[in-house]
């Protein structure tokens, strides 16, 4: 629980700055963000939306890869 102000702040910047850039630049900006926060691991889509969730979109036709998935997150947790 001590882990959710922290993973809320990575979450929001990941929405606010890293929804035009492609995986890589995501992934590194990530990667930089998790070490400069001295956390451990985090997940942006695991945080932000449920298997449940993530399985209806892929039953709906969203494809499985992992760019498709944190978009539909972004859209839906954007206004």
């Amino acid at each position: 629980m001590s882990l959710v102000p922290i993973r809320s702040l990575i979450s929001s910047a990941y929405l606010t700055y890293l929804g035009s850039q492609n995986e890589i630049v995501r992934e590194k900006c990530l990667t930089d963000w998790v070490s400069a926060v001295k956390t451990q691991e985090y997940s942006f889509t695991n945080f932000l939306s449920s298997e449940a969730e993530m399985l209806t979109w892929k039953k709906e036709g969203l494809p499985a890869d992992t760019l498709s998935t944190e978009n539909a997150i972004m859209i839906l947790n954007s206004q």
